[in-house]
């Protein structure tokens, strides 16, 4: 997603943190990314999928892979 959308999304909604990305890509102050390990000194939550939230707004664009938006949709359902 484009940063101009994701400065928007920040502006307009008070989105702060993106649920797929990695500290190579990611535009808001926190994210989601695969590596919890290596990325959590870049403000990484560790993966989407173990990601409880309390409250807040969010952004998720996940890889383009229908297993994988499937299983997103299920987290974000549960959550």
């Amino acid at each position: 997603m484009p940063p101009r959308v994701l400065q928007l999304l920040s502006t307009a909604f008070s989105v702060t943190t993106e649920c797929f990305a990695s500290p190579l890509n990611c535009t808001l102050p926190t994210f989601c990314s695969m590596f919890l390990d290596t990325d959590k000194c870049f403000g990484s939550h560790g993966s989407f999928f173990d990601f409880t939230p309390r409250s807040g707004f969010f952004e998720a664009n996940p890889p383009f892979d229908a297993a994988y938006v499937s299983a997103m949709y299920a987290r974000v359902a549960k959550l």
